[in-house]
């Protein structure tokens, strides 16, 4: 016989699916991934930027090897995350290296 570990019902009992917010349904993570998607597609991405470089806005150099732009990215994006960082620019700082990101990714991804 082996042993198993009990699972601690108070978790069990509190436990809220993926997607729940406050008891209401809000979808699930296919939604969220699609709604996501539309918010970041390259032609979206690249207006916002407007006149900004995404090289400029992830700091590396035009040219830069594709795991320097994906080092950087990643960098950013545990430095400016809202979550993490409760600054009022932090929100607009993060969609902008989304946004570069996005751009970068579309014409230079390997």
């Amino acid at each position: 016989m082996t042993k198993t570990k009990k699972c601690n019902k108070a978790f069990r009992d509190d436990y809220k699916p993926y997607g729940t917010y406050k008891g209401t349904q809000r979808g699930n993570p296919t939604e969220w991934r699609d709604t996501f998607a539309e918010a970041f597609d390259y032609a979206t991405c690249k207006t916002r930027l407007k006149d900004e470089s995404p090289w400029e806005v992830l700091g590396v150099a035009v040219g830069a090897k594709w795991a320097d732009i994906k080092h950087a990215y990643f960098a950013l994006i545990l430095k400016w995350h809202p979550d993490v960082n409760k600054s009022p620019e932090a929100h607009e700082k993060c969609i902008k290296i989304i946004d570069a990101y996005t751009v970068l990714e579309r014409t230079q991804a390997p």
